[in-house]
């Protein structure tokens, strides 16, 4: 048991090392290229370290797989919002549309039964004075 507990810490150290490597500010007069090719020296030497390597690149890709399709949900989450937003907006419009046309029609209707309400008083023969008090009440 103790045996395998000192190879998972040494794994672990080593992998450690590396990461403090790669992502070291200080360049320890050392190239990023030089970097990589010190660490594939050491993926080489170390086959647990470079399955270990694998894994995290795997981990990797499915996280950018993952974002990649997060993203395409929103953006078609994001369209069909759009879409209701203008189908309501486009209702609305619509009725008030509806709404003016009618107004204006019956406003026009109601114009011409009064005005033929005039007209029928004043071929009845009654005075203007006669038609205005009728109107009045």
């Amino acid at each position: 048991m103790g045996c395998v507990f000192s190879i998972l810490e040494s794994q672990s150290a080593i992998a450690d090392t590396i990461i403090n490597f790669l992502y070291d500010p200080i360049p320890k007069g050392l190239t990023n290229r030089e970097k990589h090719k010190k660490i594939n020296e050491i993926l080489e030497r170390e086959g647990g370290i470079a399955t270990a390597s694998e894994v995290l690149i795997n981990i990797s890709k499915d996280e950018i797989e993952r974002a990649r399709l997060l993203s395409e949900l929103k953006y078609e989450l994001d369209t069909q919002s759009n879409l209701v937003h203008a189908r309501r907006t486009g209702h609305q419009e619509g009725l008030q549309e509806g709404i003016q046309i009618v107004e204006k029609k019956g406003r026009k209707e109601g114009k011409k039964e009064s005005n033929q309400d005039i007209i029928n008083l004043l071929k009845s023969g009654k005075t203007p004075d006669e038609i205005i008090r009728e109107y009045d009440t």
